[in-house]
């Protein structure tokens, strides 16, 4: 298959994907506009009797005022990266997951339990969507922060947040890429990949050669990757001998109680320095 080749979703069969096992030939393209969706307010009332017998009035009370602070952090930081865009809409092979945006809380959790030298590090978001955990890190002093991202409306977004929360920034060197994340070669500089369930399959398979190709030439003592998945999805990363697990990272107290998140597992992986494979 040709990497210029277009495919809707409903084309792309079993055997398209497989591609002659060849990963590079997954061709990622964009057919639809990403327009995201957004639940109604009505969606919204009626939800709230559901969540209340299935988790009791004092857990939703806290799942509610969860996502009040949700929407109280994007108008402080004036920015818009909450609707999901479904993977129909990005039109994209069905490797590719939907855009929806990691909780601000688990970003909150990474950054405090990491502890990055900021000043000397280069943070890089591989599938960065419209740009939440991109502006978040870019609101500490890192060196520099790089979005990765293929759909050219994401990254269209992505930008124009950047520029309506400049203010809040911190990072002086913010920088959004519209690329393919098998194609990226990831600066020499970089130090904290963070990877949050963008892609699975044959897609994530090349992405991780690409990490590992990076990490050839790269200081490996300073690097260190956060990678978030889904609990019925299998830890690719969990799978690599050159690839050491730190440790697991915990979810917010609130986050216990949303479905869109307590199927999320992830932890931090370190280069295994003690490899001979390189």
């Amino acid at each position: 298959m040709s990497s210029e080749q277009k495919i809707t979703p409903q084309e792309y069969s079993n055997e398209q994907l497989s591609s002659n096992g060849d990963p590079s030939a997954l061709s990622i393209q964009r057919i639809t506009p990403a327009t995201g969706t957004k639940p109604t307010l009505l969606s919204r009332l009626r939800s709230i009797p559901v969540n209340i017998k299935r988790w009791g009035i004092a857990n939703s009370a806290r799942l509610y005022l969860d996502r009040i602070q949700e929407v109280v952090r994007e108008r402080r930081l004036n920015i818009e990266t909450k609707a999901t865009v479904t993977s129909q809409e990005l039109g994209y092979i069905p490797e590719c997951n939907q855009y929806e945006p990691i909780h601000y809380g688990c970003l909150d959790i990474m950054f405090e339990h990491l502890k990055p030298n900021f000043e000397r590090e280069v943070f890089i978001d591989i599938g960065s969507g419209k740009g939440r955990a991109v502006i978040v890190a870019g609101t500490y002093p890192f060196r520099k922060v790089i979005g990765v991202e293929l759909s050219a409306e994401l990254c269209n977004v992505a930008r124009k947040n950047i520029q309506k929360t400049k203010k809040n920034l911190k990072c002086s060197e913010i920088e959004i890429l519209q690329t393919d994340a098998t194609q990226f070669d990831i600066p020499a500089d970089a130090t904290l990949i963070f990877i949050y369930n963008p892609f699975t399959g044959e897609v994530l398979s090349k992405t991780v050669e690409r990490i590992r190709e990076f990490l050839q030439r790269a200081d490996r003592s300073k690097v260190r990757i956060v990678y978030a998945h889904l609990s019925g999805q299998p830890n690719m990363l969990g799978n690599w001998k050159w690839l050491r697990k730190i440790t697991d990272l915990p979810m917010p107290k609130t986050q216990e109680f949303d479905e869109r998140q307590c199927r999320l597992m992830w932890a931090v992986y370190e280069p295994d320095i003690a490899y001979g494979g390189w």
